[in-house]
């Protein structure tokens, strides 16, 4: 046999248990969040090493990384090999150019150990170490597993379910449904029939909680069938998936029937757009307020003020036999007359001018956050109660005290609504953390990295996964992000200036160029409107584009090379500006290429047709 023959099938050999190790690694490694941490503590873990190794001497990783890439060039794919040696160049530069302390270095690992370790046991995947534990070759193989651990995270990336990115991507919370079944229509049928056997007055809003209800009449009973009827189950598990946990939350549930417009009743306060309940920030957790019709109702519609659609506003009118579920703490919402149906009923019967509904509420989690899930479900019934007490003081004030209080009370739903909707509670937070670690560090460093970047995330997750898109919380997202980023950019350039008229240049025609080609899109065009399919589809043509492909982005990459082309600035921050072209040209390929889930598109009103964010 010659040489040729041997090399041919010592190299086949090779690639033949590479993919026997990728099927098996595969198996454990299928869904996108344990795939989506693996992808964070895999280099997280190779940089701390490579920082260990750099400060022997910043050669040592170097060549480490020459020697480890030339092992495995015959046993993986070309285009694995040179993705993870792309990942291996990034992580030398950053071990060398950190030159972190050994303590953090160690953390690093060990945060990168235990990390991917959880990943496993929330997704309940078994690892692929636990297919050679015990064996007699467990050393070789745990070596070979170490060996090829990067290469073979990639590509189960690239086959896991679902996008990486898709949990960044903010999902409409706001649902709909009918109930159908005839148990669920008789409960709400009895409880209209106990509603108008009571002297409700229609001059104000009348509450009963769930544990004040008569049974004796079937009313109790009626609701407790409604509360866990298997249409808002479908509804909630259709959000969360079959596996989450539906914890009902029956201290806050309660029957509300209210007059018509006009009157004085709690429904006039909530024509203001406002948010029910304040613990925003609590991830992995949604506390859905579900609104049942127990009536006809053509009166009065709500609407979701950061929820979109092709025709303009997201408003749902809540008929008889309809549930409405929405996030209790995050959804801005309020309610309007329907212009035909303002007058109509000042006419007709009593049941005809009142407006029942059920409040009903519901905790849902992933399984293995079913504990967080019960306290948030706790804190929330406390406030409501406080609320609920708190809120009908203001309605007939008696008192100084009173209208301070209404005052109050106004003033605090009007500040948190603006938060919701103009920041978000959670990119707040997130903006407060940074600003505390880099206070107690000393350093702009958490900051800089934990501001600057977040916007191209978001970018690439939105046009990668499309479906349910909440565009109004995407789009505050982005632009705040976006926002910090720049500021953050901006703020470093101005502490490094110093006269350097080709930097200068640069800095405003392009980033002119960039503001100028988003002015042209527009707001809603530039964050993806199109692609979301909301708005029409229109090919831009006018300047800058019919000069320039993607001008937003290539403008901002000239305006960055003119940042980074500053002495001052480059010596202070030599990683940044690059750090920042990669990202936009990642996200240049995905435009141009159109690489997203092929089967989330929002239907055909969306077009890929010219550069977006910038």
């Amino acid at each position: 046999m010659s040489a040729a023959s041997e090399s041919v099938g010592g190299l086949d050999a090779e690639r033949a248990r590479w993919d026997e190790v990728r099927v098996e690694f595969e198996q454990g490694h299928r869904t996108r969040l344990n795939c989506a941490i693996h992808l964070l503590t895999t280099p997280l873990g190779l940089f701390a090493l490579l920082g260990l190794m750099a400060r022997l001497d910043p050669v040592v990783p170097v060549i480490a990384t020459e020697v480890y890439l030339l092992a495995i060039r015959r046993r993986v794919p070309a285009g694995v090999w040179w993705a993870n040696a792309l990942v291996f160049a990034v992580l030398v530069v950053a071990a060398v150019s950190l030159d972190l302390p050994i303590a953090i270095l160690l953390a690093s690992m060990s945060i990168a150990w235990l990390g991917q370790d959880l990943a496993h046991r929330l997704t309940g995947e078994a690892p692929y170490a636990d297919r050679y534990r015990g064996l007699r070759s467990a050393y070789l193989l745990w070596a070979e597993h170490c060996l090829l651990l990067m290469p073979l995270v990639l590509v189960a990336a690239r086959h896991s379910k679902g996008s990486l990115l898709g949990w960044l991507v903010p999902r409409v919370t706001v649902r709909k449904a009918h109930f159908t079944s005839p148990h669920a229509l008789e409960a709400l049928a009895t409880l209209e029939r106990w509603i108008l056997s009571h002297d409700v007055p229609r001059d104000r809003t009348t509450h009963w909680w769930q544990h004040e209800l008569d049974d004796e009449e079937g009313a109790y009973g009626a609701m407790a069938e409604v509360v866990r009827s298997d249409e808002i189950e479908r509804l909630l598990r259709g959000q969360h998936g079959e596996r989450a946990v539906v914890i009902p939350v029956p201290e806050m549930n309660e029957v509300y029937v209210t007059g018509p417009a006009g009157t004085l009743s709690s429904d006039r306060v909530f024509y203001r757009s406002h948010v029910d309940g304040p613990f925003a920030v609590f991830p992995g957790v949604v506390l859905y307020r579900c609104m049942v019709g127990i009536n006809r109702n053509e009166r009065i519609r709500t609407v979701f003020d950061l929820e979109r659609t092709a025709a303009g506003d997201f408003g749902v009118v809540l008929d008889a036999g309809e549930v409405l579920a929405f996030d209790y703490h995050r959804s801005p919402h309020r309610i309007e007359p329907v212009a035909s149906g303002v007058e109509q009923a000042a006419s007709e019967t009593n049941e005809a001018v009142l407006r029942m509904n059920l409040k009903l509420h519901y905790a849902v989690a992933p399984a293995w956050l079913a504990p967080w899930a019960r306290l948030l479900a706790r804190l929330s019934a406390r406030y409501n109660t406080s609320a609920r007490r708190l809120f009908l003081r203001t309605l007939r004030p008696r008192t100084m005290r009173d209208r301070w209080t209404a005052r109050a009370v106004v003033a605090q739903t009007v500040t948190w609504d603006w938060i919701a909707r103009s920041v978000g509670h959670r990119n707040l937070l997130h903006l407060t953390a940074l600003l505390v670690a880099s206070a107690i560090s000393g350093s702009l460093l958490p900051l800089v990295l934990g501001g600057s970047f977040v916007h191209y995330l978001l970018y690439i997750a939105t046009f990668a996964s499309r479906r349910d898109v909440s565009f109004g919380v995407f789009r505050r997202d982005a632009v705040f992000h976006k926002t910090l980023s720049t500021t953050i950019l901006g703020g470093l350039y101005a502490t490094c200036f110093e006269l350097d008229p080709v930097s200068l240049a640069l800095v405003v025609l392009g980033f002119g160029t960039a503001a100028f080609a988003a002015a042209r899109l527009g707001l809603d065009r530039t964050y993806f409107g199109q692609e979301l399919g909301l708005v029409p589809r229109r090919l831009e043509a006018r300047l800058p584009y019919s000069l320039l492909p993607h001008p937003m982005i290539l403008g901002s990459i000239v305006g960055l090379v003119g940042i980074h082309l500053m002495d001052p600035f480059r010596s202070a921050w030599p990683w940044l500006v690059p750090t920042h072209v990669l990202f936009y040209l990642v996200h240049l390929a995905q435009e141009v290429y159109d690489v997203h889930e092929r089967d989330a598109d929002p239907g055909p009103g969306r077009a890929v047709v010219a550069p977006r964010v910038g």
